[in-house]
């Protein structure tokens, strides 16, 4: 219907074009790197503040993952060495 009324009105196209072009004199390559910035930054403490309260889920995947992480350079060489398959080297 919008697209229909568009086609039909001519004045209609040209004050949303006038429109346009006035919102497109606003804006800048600051303004548009201000404002993406602004949205990484709330994302990012959105993240921070997400991983601040772990959730069980979190938990539980933290909890394994200490479980899997070496905690000495001996674990950490046993862990990277090839299995033994019991024969003498």
């Amino acid at each position: 219907e919008a697209m229909r009324s568009l086609a039909e009105d001519g004045a209609l196209r040209l004050r949303m074009g006038e429109a346009a072009a006035a919102l497109m004199q606003q804006q800048t390559w600051d303004r548009v790197a201000e404002r993406t910035l602004a949205v990484y930054y709330d994302h990012i403490a959105r993240r921070n503040a997400e991983l601040r309260t772990p959730n069980s889920e979190l938990r539980t995947l933290n909890s394994e993952l200490e479980l899997r992480t070496p905690q000495s350079e001996v674990e950490l060489k046993t862990a990277n060495s090839p299995p033994d398959d019991g024969r003498q080297r």
